[in-house]
């Protein structure tokens, strides 16, 4: 059977049965619409709404998981050989995955990175010429003025460990946002820029101050091969479905007009699970959103990686079945 991935701000307007007329969001509306359509399409929920669900109130999460139950039928997607999607029908007891997700959120959380970059990098680095506010700086100064793995290694495990810190992440943004301008008004801050290495990245440094949609999306594919030349430890055309999703959607967030706002409500990790849903959609008729970055970032990625899914919003959904 043919399936619908709703994401899980759906869930919860039909659940309140919200009605929000300037915003065309008829929850009550949308539920009919479920019921109507359900012996055609099958309604599945991920460990994405799982997880998104781990963040809500707690006093909710006991009806908000009957609800779920009741909107999927019990049915449950999930991956096979290759990240082939499959649904499955009372698998597991959603209370019971429920919890066992948690806690192996716990466990990720105490896990110690392991990081194995081998990016060949080893530059003698201008250490005057950059910014005092450069998020890389002290870890070149800390190494004699040289950019090399051991730098990679230990910014990259900074940025983890406070990837949930706004003001971090926004800086960090930023910087890589001015990476472009940056290297082509000084001498020798980051990269040569004579060398191939940098050549190959020029198509992701365009793409981060591309304002035409039209060469954004055109030009995207090179944009994901450049971005892929930092370490060089992957090739496009090996990636799985979900990895491609997953560097596609991200690489959105360094071009102004995909960016999300961060703050302590919207933090960076939203966005792993946004790429978690999307993933899960990949397969389906539809994906419906109502939460506006999403739908363009997830619209614009299923367009560029040619993925089967069509992303909507709840009313065009309703349209679609007058």
């Amino acid at each position: 059977m043919k399936y619908i991935y709703l994401d899980w701000n759906v869930f919860q307007y039909m659940k309140q049965e919200t009605v929000l007329e300037k915003k065309s969001i008829n929850g009550l509306e949308f539920k009919e619409l479920v019921k109507k359509i359900s012996n055609k399409y099958t309604f599945p929920y991920s460990e994405g709404h799982l997880k998104d669900l781990s963040i809500s109130q707690e006093k909710y999460i006991t009806e908000d998981l009957e609800f779920i139950k009741t909107i999927s039928k019990n049915n449950i997607l999930g991956f096979i050989d290759n990240e082939k999607i499959v649904i499955q029908k009372d698998y597991i007891d959603i209370k019971t995955f429920f919890n066992q997700l948690q806690e192996s959120s716990k466990d990720e959380l105490e896990q110690e990175i392991n990081l194995d970059i081998t990016s060949n990098t080893n530059y003698e680095i201008t250490v005057n010429e950059m910014d005092e506010n450069n998020l890389l700086k002290p870890f070149i100064e800390q190494n004699n003025g040289v950019l090399d793995d051991k730098v990679f290694s230990k910014f990259i495990m900074m940025m983890y460990q406070n990837i949930n810190n706004p003001d971090l992440y926004k800086k960090f943004r930023i910087q890589v946002h001015q990476l472009k301008k940056n290297f082509e008004s000084t001498t020798n801050t980051l990269i040569d820029k004579g060398s191939s290495y940098y050549s190959e990245l020029i198509a992701f440094l365009s793409f981060m101050v591309e304002n035409d949609m039209n060469n954004i999306k055109e030009n995207f594919h090179k944009t994901m091969i450049s971005f892929l030349n930092i370490d060089k430890k992957r090739i496009f055309e090996d990636l799985t479905i979900g990895a491609k999703i997953e560097l596609a959607y991200s690489l959105l967030d360094y071009n102004q007009h995909f960016r999300d706002k961060i703050n302590k409500k919207n933090r960076p990790t939203n966005m792993f699970r946004d790429i978690k849903h999307l993933h899960f959609a990949s397969d389906a008729k539809y994906y419906i959103t109502e939460d506006n970055t999403t739908y363009k970032k997830s619209k614009f990625v299923s367009e560029v990686l040619e993925l089967n899914v069509k992303v909507l919003k709840m009313n065009e959904l309703v349209n679609k079945f007058r």
